[in-house]
């Protein structure tokens, strides 16, 4: 069990490394919606970059499911191009890796100068293609359903990675950093918008 004490202190300790690396450098942080994006609004308050640059891209791997397909759909591109950049990729969880595989391949073909990733979980059991993840969080063997204190399950995409679109958690259920002030984290729709 992760608790969320333990996920915040392990994110600001990304946050400072990942700015470690990146120093002096143009860093775009390359969001991998819809799962990833509440651990990636933490992680880039941890960033202490002055050129940090943020930029959204769709991907649906899972379809109604919670198994990946092995077929990866792009279903939002990004907004501005990277070439020249240093790109860093971030995931919320990396389970079998063809996901994560076949946006590193794609993202090169863009030009940019690196391509790294980061995710804040990896589940290498279940592993079907060799990856290397610059910045993990916690890598962890154990189900979707136990894998934060309090939680229904962090790789739900903090409640927003199932098909249904506005069911509504109760907040008792997630970290403090997960939930909205209302009391409850609705999940998020099938395109872009988000209901909060």
């Amino acid at each position: 069990m992760l608790s969320a004490e333990t996920i915040s202190a392990r994110v600001r300790e990304l946050g400072a490394e990942i700015a470690t690396a990146y120093a002096g450098k143009n860093l775009v942080l390359v969001v991998v919606l819809k799962g990833s994006f509440l651990f990636a609004a933490d992680l880039c308050r941890a960033i202490a970059l002055p050129n940090l640059r943020i930029d959204f891209l769709g991907v649906r791997s899972y379809g109604e499911g919670t198994e990946s397909s092995g077929v990866t759909q792009i279903t939002y591109d990004l907004s501005m191009p990277i070439a020249g950049d240093d790109v860093l990729i971030v995931e919320d969880i990396v389970d079998t890796g063809l996901t994560a595989l076949y946006l590193i391949d794609l993202l090169r073909t863009r030009g940019p100068r690196s391509v790294a990733i980061c995710s804040l979980l990896s589940k290498p059991a279940r592993a079907r293609a060799t990856i290397h993840i610059d910045y993990l969080g916690f890598a962890v063997d154990v189900g979707y359903q136990s894998l934060i204190a309090d939680t229904v399950s962090l790789t739900l995409g903090a409640g927003t990675q199932y098909s249904t679109p506005t069911k509504r958690i109760p907040k008792q259920q997630f970290p403090a950093w997960i939930y909205a002030d209302g009391g409850f984290l609705p999940r998020v729709f099938l395109n872009i918008g988000v209901a909060f």
